[in-house]
């Protein structure tokens, strides 16, 4: 089922529903050691930056114990998230890309930038079983097309 905002791809090796990421946050770091995230899962994305998911309402706390060594500024509303689920997911984002996330050196609490269809991705591995992709906003349609012609190619 495919609409607008929202996205389901449903294939028996993988599931694949893509939203909003709306809720994610760039912490800037310019000083050393990070501040207390309170349990705020942190992606780090460059050598000094981190995205911090479903911060919400920790922000404030979180902004206060970084002081002056760092900057957050969100970014979630540029963003699209897909939560790929069971087996086939490795397989799943090698279709167009050029990362090995069939690797099994790539596990859960890993990040890697790469490209998939001629887009900016970044993929956070969950767990064995899930991994979430960020990627622009303005690129779902073409996701949403990468995604559901490869369930339709592989005849699953």
């Amino acid at each position: 089922m495919m609409r607008k905002a929202h996205a389901t791809v449903i294939d028996p090796d993988v599931d694949i529903s893509i939203a909003p990421a709306s809720d994610v946050v760039v912490l800037d770091m310019w000083g050393e050691g990070l501040p207390d995230l309170l349990g705020v899962h942190a992606l780090q994305v460059e050598p000094q930056r981190w995205w911090l998911i479903d911060a919400g309402e920790k922000l404030g706390p979180i902004a206060k114990a970084l002081g002056n060594r760092g900057a957050l500024v969100p970014i979630g509303g540029g963003l699209m998230r897909a939560t790929l689920t069971g087996p086939g997911w490795r397989a799943t984002l090698m279709i167009s890309g050029v990362f090995d996330a069939e690797s099994p050196n790539f596990k859960a609490g890993d990040c890697a930038a790469t490209l998939i269809h001629q887009c900016s991705v970044w993929i956070d591995v969950v767990n064995e079983g899930k991994a979430q992709v960020y990627f622009p906003a303005s690129r779902l349609r073409d996701m949403q097309h990468l995604w559901a012609l490869a369930a339709g190619d592989a005849g699953r």
